[in-house]
């Protein structure tokens, strides 16, 4: 059987429980995205000229019912800030590998002239999907450092699911 996509109002009620959990005021300043990959992820990419880092089909990782699941190409990044930095410096491990692109939020983001959707809550980390190419040789400003990983150190084929049990981020 397959899986039921959210609709508006229930999209509403999973912002509602992103809001209490990552409260406005407790919030620090998030000043770069990255995307942690495998070294040779980001090795087969800087080798070609120009360094694209290509779209791809939203996989199912998150949430079942994310209504962008398999509709949206996109590419992940974090934006997640490490439990108590004032500086907005990033989580220091990733469970996706061990290398990581960062990248000032400023380049791939500009509050001015973007639209923004809420489409699925996950209590570990907040991200966000890009959903256009991205040429790594235009960002002036960006640098790669190697990061410890936990758990496989991989993202999962297909995604990873959110825990269905999990009482912070989903509806039941």
């Amino acid at each position: 059987m397959a899986n039921i996509r959210y609709n508006r109002e229930e999209l509403n009620q999973l912002l509602e429980k992103a809001k209490i959990h990552y409260p406005v005021d407790k919030s620090v300043l998030c000043k770069y995205l990255y995307r942690n990959k495998p070294e040779c992820y980001f090795d087969l990419i800087t080798s070609e000229k120009p360094s694209i880092m290509r779209t791809y089909v939203k996989d199912n990782s998150g949430d079942p019912r994310c209504p962008i699941n398999g509709e949206i190409n996109g590419l992940f990044f974090t934006a997640s800030v490490n439990y108590g930095s004032q500086d907005g410096a990033p989580i220091p491990k990733s469970p996706f590998g061990k290398k990581r692109l960062i990248v000032p939020i400023e380049r791939l983001f500009n509050v001015h002239a973007c639209n923004i959707y809420f489409s699925d809550f996950y209590c570990m980390t907040i991200e966000v999907f890009y959903t256009e190419d991205i040429n790594i040789d235009e960002f002036e400003e960006h640098w790669f450092e190697d990061v410890g990983t936990i758990g496989q150190g991989s993202s999962t084929p297909g995604g990873l699911q959110k825990r269905p049990n999990c009482s912070i981020c989903n509806l039941r």
